[in-house]
């Protein structure tokens, strides 16, 4: 790699390490002043998802980037596709008999929300960074591996959890294994932006997988 690709590649490392930081930071702050429980951990969640999505959006649409998220063929494929994954989710919810708030809650943070925070950075913007540098090949393998090294940020949501539901798990081993499989369900998602050329595929995707992972 040359000096230029290498550049670019700690600046993106960078802002990945800073957006965990960011977040890691926002919900210490908050929870000086709330009592920390599994309903306000999701709420907060929701709320830091809801802002950073709202952000990358501003930014995405002021400075004009093309992160080509939505299709540009088969857009009727992509609307019946959608409508039955939300189908899927609400079913699910049915199946599962999870009707309470938290439950709900839980749901749209991590079938809905977190995939679109996800998907528009790494297989959005990364994905383009990138792929201005190399090529798609170079973009998917990267950001592939980046996906799953991004797991390790969320160690401070694993160790509150695990201090409430089983203070024995060993965290170390739980974190090899969310980065391993980060690592392998980014090759299926990257697989699908590569092969459509549109973040959106990689978006539904990623949600159906989250969705039965719940």
């Amino acid at each position: 790699m040359n000096r230029k690709t290498i550049e670019k590649l700690l600046y993106i490392i960078f802002l990945l390490i800073s957006l965990q930081l960011v977040r890691m930071l926002y919900k210490n702050i908050v929870f000086q002043f709330l009592d920390r429980n599994l309903i306000s951990d999701g709420i907060v969640n929701v709320i830091f998802m809801l802002i950073m999505i709202g952000i990358m959006v501003f930014i995405i649409n002021n400075k004009k980037i093309e992160l080509n998220i939505f299709p540009n063929k088969n857009k009727k494929a992509y609307i019946i596709l959608t409508i039955l994954l939300l189908a899927f989710i609400v079913c699910t919810l049915f199946i599962a008999q999870s009707f309470v708030f938290s439950d709900i809650l839980f749901f749209f943070y991590g079938s809905i929300l977190t995939i679109i925070f996800e998907e528009l950075i790494f297989r959005g913007f990364v994905w383009k960074e990138l792929e201005l540098n190399k090529n798609n090949i170079y973009a998917y393998v990267i950001t592939t591996v980046l996906f799953g090294l991004w797991h390790i940020g969320y160690v401070d949501t694993i160790i509150w959890r695990t201090s409430i539901f089983n203070v024995t798990e060993n965290i170390g081993n739980i974190m090899l294994m969310k980065t391993i499989t980060g690592g392998v369900l980014g090759v299926m998602f990257g697989f699908l932006r590569y092969k459509t050329k549109n973040v959106y595929s990689s978006m539904l995707l990623h949600a159906l997988v989250n969705t039965i992972g719940k």
